[in-house]
């Protein structure tokens, strides 16, 4: 067997020597110590950690603030308002709850249309200043460039002293109140000239899924709460009585029901559409938000902007709505899923038909289905006070009747609603 060469094997020649010997070093080099990473590879490296650790930093940012404005997750509802609570300096005030670049262009161009009310005492000590000690009761809308203002029923006592700041700071007693007896509005009276206004959203203009801007304003200076949401849907306060509940027929109560269910700081809110039309005012509770129309058939706006007075229509009888309330007792509902059944339930035992009104002098009775007014059948949209309540004291209207499964036509002319 022959004998293996090494570097310092005695048969080789010196030069082959050397050569083997190099050969032999050089391969022990890559054997024990192995390569160095690239550089290009190692910087490579840091800046994807570098820009990963950036935009995990700035992801949330920039979504929170634009995320809503991005249509594919606005359709998602990923993001609704307000996300957080957030100040924000816009020009010479603070805004609460982050709202995007759109919200802010209609709040500059609606602010000057919102008032903040104030309750003050009983009788004046002469201190003209003294509600500004005094929390706001709810926030209103300016109708008119002369004066007149429409807010929540709930926020205004009759009897009780009032007075409003505009938002440029200027305070004015309020000296007349209307409350509309057959809606949720109220309307004020100041002694006022050149004040600014808005256009008015209709009712039947405002869509299911429309973005809205919320807004009330708060304290002394030009501070504003401002939040964005959009319309869930068309929301009544008898959607969720039991079966048993009833309403008077010159009552009426729709509104737009809200996808958020904001604090109890924006009652008495102020909404408004992209177009920056004042839709109607806001109403928290219950975990529920929901806008009162201003501008709905049933409202009594035209009547104010007419004639500074409400008037209403009076039928005198009590319902309910078959369309929302789910009566078992066929008897009752003679058949009828929807219509407007005479009866009454409450507690103090009240007649369904009040003697000697409308109603009762035409002989409408007890148990009877009305199914039409006018011709237009009563629905899920349309019940009785809705079509009551588009007409005026001493309209004649027609009614469509079913008594025992018998079809009947009353004619009754309306009378003017007592107070």
């Amino acid at each position: 067997m022959k004998p293996k060469i090494s570097p310092t094997s005695p048969k080789v020649d010196s030069k082959h020597q050397q050569e083997i010997k190099k050969f032999y070093e050089e391969s022990l080099k890559t054997i024990d110590k192995p390569s160095r990473p690239r550089t290009s590879s190692m910087w490579f490296l840091l800046l994807v950690i570098f820009f990963g650790f950036i935009a995990g930093f700035l992801a949330p940012i920039v979504l929170i603030s634009y995320g809503s404005d991005i249509p594919i997750l606005n359709r998602l509802g990923i993001f609704t308002y307000p996300l957080e609570t957030r100040q924000l300096v816009v020009g010479n005030r603070t805004v609460k709850f982050i709202s995007s670049a759109e919200a802010e262009k209609i709040t500059d161009a609606v602010l000057p249309s919102i008032v903040q009310i104030f309750s003050l005492p009983a009788e004046s000590d002469g201190d003209e200043n003294v509600f500004v000690s005094r929390e706001s009761v709810g926030s209103g809308y300016i109708l008119t460039n002369d004066g007149f203002i429409v807010t929540s029923k709930k926020n205004i006592n009759d009897s009780a002293r009032y007075a409003v700041t505009t938002y440029d700071g200027v305070t004015y007693d309020v000296v007349g109140i209307i409350t509309d007896p057959s809606t949720d509005m109220a309307f004020l009276k100041i002694n006022a000239s050149g004040l600014n206004t808005t256009a008015l959203d209709t009712a039947s203009g405002v869509n299911q899924t429309e973005d809205v801007i919320v807004i009330k304003p708060y304290g002394f200076g030009k501070d504003v709460l401002v939040a964005k949401s959009s319309i869930a849907g068309t929301h009544y306060d008898d959607d969720y009585l039991s079966a048993t509940s009833t309403q008077r027929a010159e009552d009426y109560r729709q509104s737009f029901l809200l996808s958020n269910a904001f604090s109890n700081q924006f009652d008495g809110s102020i909404a408004f559409s992209f177009d920056e039309e004042a839709i109607g005012t806001v109403s928290v509770s219950e975990g529920e938000s929901v806008i009162v129309p201003f501008n709905s058939p049933q409202s009594a706006i035209n009547q104010i902007l007419k004639t500074g007075a409400i008037s209403r229509p009076y039928l005198g009888l009590q319902y309910v709505d078959l369309t929302r309330s789910h009566i078992l007792d066929t008897t009752l509902t003679q058949g009828y899923s929807q219509g407007a059944l005479i009866h009454s339930y409450d507690e103090q035992n009240s007649p369904s038909i009040t003697e000697g009104s409308p109603a009762d002098r035409v002989g409408v009775k007890a148990g009877d289905i009305i199914t039409a007014v006018n011709g237009m059948e009563l629905n899920a949209d349309e019940n009785l006070s809705s079509f009551v309540l588009q007409h005026q004291p001493g309209d004649l209207i027609t009614l469509d009747v079913s008594r025992s499964g018998e079809m009947t036509t009353l004619k009754i002319t309306l009378e003017e609603q007592p107070q």
